[in-house]
């Protein structure tokens, strides 16, 4: 009866620990809504939904301060591989839409000679244009666009449910490695006090 008993001590405390970690983190999620403990007016929320503004905040500044500065997104625009392929999509869509446009009774050699002279007319005239532009697009980008604060209201408009579920999802084999963690230090607290008990029996 005592081994019995010795045995079930270890195993109480890894289910203990399981379940502790599977509360723990089931809380940082539920419940959404504030529920009130009626005897000691005491407030119970999970911990992304009451503090979802302040998350929103600070995920927003670290995107726009440091994973996506406006400086190294105007880098990347100012690369001559970036602008030769943005030239190219350009030119590609206007004789495109040129081809589909024109009248099937105009000749053939007049509407190529038409597509050709477009073609060659946007390769002159575009690179300046779009160096132009991303000389100036930093003052515009500075004055018109908060990467910052884009970040924070698409979090906060996030329902709290999908907002759960990604979370989870991104972090799922974390999170099972913490409850299976739980479930081990739990198993060998109470083989600890097991150990403790069987060493104080009399003999």
């Amino acid at each position: 009866m005592i081994f019995f008993q010795l045995v079930t001590i270890p195993v109480v405390g890894a289910l203990i620990g399981w379940v502790t970690n599977i509360l723990a983190i089931k809380l940082i999620f539920r419940p959404y809504i504030p529920v009130v403990v009626p005897v000691f007016k005491y407030k119970i929320q999970g911990l992304i939904p009451k503090r979802r503004s302040e998350i929103a905040a600070s995920v927003g500044k670290v995107v726009g301060t440091e994973l996506l500065p406006l400086d190294d997104v105007v880098s990347k625009l100012n690369q001559a591989g970036l602008q030769k392929k943005m030239i190219e999509a350009i030119v590609r869509a206007v004789t495109d839409r040129m081809n589909e446009r024109i009248p099937p009774l105009v000749p053939s050699p007049i509407k190529k000679m038409i597509v050709t002279l477009a073609a060659d007319t946007l390769h002159r005239e575009v690179p300046p244009l779009m160096r132009k532009m991303v000389l100036e697009l930093p003052a515009k980008i500075k004055e018109d666009v908060d990467f910052a604060k884009m970040v924070e209201d698409k979090i906060n408009s996030f329902d709290l449910r999908q907002l759960e579920r990604i979370i989870l999802d991104v972090a799922a084999n974390e999170l099972r490695h913490i409850v299976y963690l739980g479930a081990v230090l739990g198993f060998l607290i109470g083989l600890v006090q097991a150990v403790f008990i069987w060493l104080l029996l009399p003999v």
